[in-house]
């Protein structure tokens, strides 16, 4: 059985969307988001990994959980998972 798998980078488009999700899961306050978010689309080198898992429904596309990890710094190969939250 096939499944559609629509976990992807986030796109500046999805901001909105994701700042409603923390906003459901009381993380922190969602306007921080867009500080936190910059240097992901702002530089190429950036090896922060933002994902997000974008809804098939009909009825509205969109993104509906949220993940950011990064490198831990001073070490090779292990990364922090700082953020993870499903509307």
């Amino acid at each position: 059985m096939m499944t559609n798998i629509n976990i992807r980078p986030v796109k500046s488009s999805d901001l909105d969307d994701l700042k409603e999700i923390i906003e459901a899961n009381d993380l922190f306050p969602p306007d921080m988001l867009d500080g936190m978010i910059a240097d992901f689309f702002d530089d190429e080198n950036n090896s922060d990994l933002w994902l997000t898992y974008e809804s098939n429904k009909p009825e509205k596309v969109a993104p509906v959980a949220i993940a950011y990890c990064a490198p831990e710094q001073m070490t090779e190969g292990t990364w922090n998972l700082y953020l993870i939250a499903v509307h």
